[in-house]
């Protein structure tokens, strides 16, 4: 497997990470000896590619003590199927006055 992960900032409030991973995958020996001796095809024997990436924003302290991250990640490849995901977080962050 290959990873590559870059991460900055879009100003003081606002960061970025970006993460990709490529692998070619194939298998274990137990199940790859398990199928030639049945006779069948072993899906693994020339690898199976998969591509994986992970998009994120971080918006900080947007609104007084709210911060906000949006990710987007993404799998394709022979080994799994085509998804998509998106997520959301929202914080806010609570402030004390203690005289301690």
């Amino acid at each position: 497997a290959h990873h590559l992960g870059l991460s900055g900032r879009f100003s003081d409030n606002a960061n970025f990470r970006a993460l990709f991973t490529f692998s070619k995958n194939y298998g274990i020996y137990p199940d790859k000896n398990y199928y030639h001796t049945n006779g069948e095809n072993y899906k693994f024997d020339d690898g199976l590619k998969q591509l994986s990436t992970l998009f994120e924003i971080k918006l900080k302290n947007l609104w007084k003590n709210i911060s906000i991250t949006a990710a987007y990640a993404n799998d394709q490849g022979e080994l799994l199927s085509k998804t998509n995901s998106f997520m959301m977080v929202i914080n806010y962050k609570l402030k004390f006055n203690n005289k301690y």
